[in-house]
C-alpha cells in the first residue's frame, strides 16, 4: 500500500532524482527542487533531459535524432 509523504504544486514533464533533489524536465528547461520543502532551487534553460544516471550525475537528451549528454 502506498501512503503519501509529501505534496508541492509546481514540477512538470519526467522526474529524476538524485536521492536529495528532484529533477523536472519541462518543454524548454531543467528544474531543480528541494522535494522535502517543496521549493525551486533553479533552472538550466535550453535542455530538457530523457534521461538520468544517477551514479554518474549525468543526463541525456534525445532530440531530433541528436543525443546530448550532460552532467548535474
Amino acid at each position: 500500500m502506498a501512503v503519501e509523504l509529501h505534496a508541492f504544486e509546481g514540477p512538470v514533464g519526467p522526474f529524476f532524482s538524485d536521492g536529495t533533489r528532484l529533477f523536472s524536465s519541462g518543454a524548454s528547461s531543467l528544474s531543480i527542487w528541494d522535494p522535502e520543502q517543496g521549493e525551486l532551487l533553479g533552472a538550466v534553460p535550453g535542455i530538457s533531459p530523457t534521461h538520468h544516471h544517477a551514479r554518474t550525475r549525468q543526463f541525456l537528451e534525445l532530440a531530433e535524432g541528436v543525443v546530448r549528454l550532460w552532467d548535474a
